[in-house]
């Protein structure tokens, strides 16, 4: 019986480790800590889930911020993603089409011919062509346009890529008139 007893003492000695009693004051009003361990471990736990609260709402409000930065540039993408995808939704059943990377073609089109317009200001880098040289050109081009009834698009076409030639080179009078060989 003697035995139980010291273990049950053991017991109490170990249980009462983790108690707010100091060891050897009982009975004296220095047994008790000022502040239970318990009410400071939850109010820690508490600045630490405010602290927490803060830090996750700070985060949202930078995410929410940088989606509407991002969005507002796109918003002109996004609905001609939309305009392309209801056009090309009747090509889905011809294979050939490739109506799955349709829109993906037209976006990278859009972003080729934004890399690749001449410059606004490039016949001041032409010393010997001149504006007028170009409204020549282009009145020409427009004749051959009408005589042959090509489309429109041909046109178009004609006039950028000369632009975008000039924005690139630098043209002389003399090679104007000659022929290729």
């Amino acid at each position: 019986a003697r035995g139980k007893a010291e273990q049950g003492s053991r017991i109490g000695d170990a249980l009462g480790d983790i108690t707010n009693i100091i060891a050897g004051r009982a009975g004296t009003g220095l047994n008790k800590l000022s502040k239970p361990l318990g009410d400071c471990f939850a109010q820690q736990q508490q600045q630490q889930q405010q602290q927490e609260r803060e830090v996750a709402q700070q985060r949202k409000d930078e995410e929410s911020k940088t989606r509407r930065e991002e969005a507002a540039p796109r918003q002109f993408a996004m609905s001609q993603e939309s305009s392309f995808d209801a056009a090309f939704r009747e090509d889905s059943k011809d294979v050939q089409k490739v109506s799955e990377y349709a829109s993906e073609i037209h976006e990278r089109l859009f972003e080729d011919e934004a890399r690749l317009r001449p410059r606004p200001n490039y016949m001041e880098s032409q010393p010997e062509v001149n504006s007028k040289m170009r409204g020549i050109l282009l009145d020409w081009l427009v004749e051959v346009h009408q005589k042959n009834r090509l489309r429109p698009e041909t046109l178009f076409l004609a006039q950028y890529l000369i632009d975008r030639y000039l924005s690139v080179r630098t043209i002389l009078r003399k090679r104007c008139n000659e022929r290729p060989p």
